[in-house]
């Protein structure tokens, strides 16, 4: 894609939160509405093993999911993109999409942008459909990869959304589940 004309969005809703790895010109709290954040990602190599997978979250459908939306400038876009899609799409579990947020403008929903952002592909086999809670308490526990530990990755995208005002109340009461299971 050549985007030599016009500045791009891009949403983040998990790592990408707290560690983007690209540069970018503004940034923006968003609402992406059809697609909640959801732990429903089998990791295989930043969060864990194919031996032991650890569990990261996906874009999974239906409801929403507050995020940050970053902002690419034009010089950058295609190569911001090309370097998130090595990055996202290591593995066929995440499909890149162009869908609409709205930005959060002084506290209230303002603006509608198209950001690109990373959707579960329900068809592939790191899709995580329908595990139960002790088997994410599991997975999570458990994987261990080149990036850090599956446990780290929740922490921190937890903290990041409390940090900046836009709690994800579910994978809150997760971390606590997950954290009072650990020093059982």
């Amino acid at each position: 894609m050549d985007f030599k004309q016009k500045d791009i969005w891009v949403f983040a809703y998990g790592s990408l939160l707290w560690n983007p790895g690209f540069s970018y010109v503004d940034s923006n709290a968003a609402l992406l509405r059809g697609y909640h954040r959801s732990l429903c990602i089998y990791s295989h190599r930043y969060r864990g093993t194919p031996n032991l997978p650890g569990l990261v979250v996906g874009l999974d459908n239906g409801g929403s999911c507050r995020g940050v939306a970053y902002k690419v400038p034009a010089a950058s876009a295609s190569q911001v993109l090309r370097s998130i899609d090595r990055r996202e799409i290591l593995y066929n579990v995440y499909t890149r999409k162009n869908l609409r947020v709205k930005l959060y403008e002084k506290g209230t929903i303002g603006r509608s942008v198209m950001a690109f952002t990373y959707v579960a592909n329900r068809k592939d086999p790191q899709y995580a459909s329908k595990i139960n809670i002790e088997e994410k308490i599991k997975l999570i526990k458990q994987g261990k990869g080149s990036m850090g530990s599956s446990i780290d990755y929740v922490k921190k995208t937890v903290q990041f959304l409390d940090h900046i005002g836009l709690p994800d109340t579910n994978l809150e009461v997760f971390l606590s589940l997950l954290l009072s299971n650990e020093r059982k």
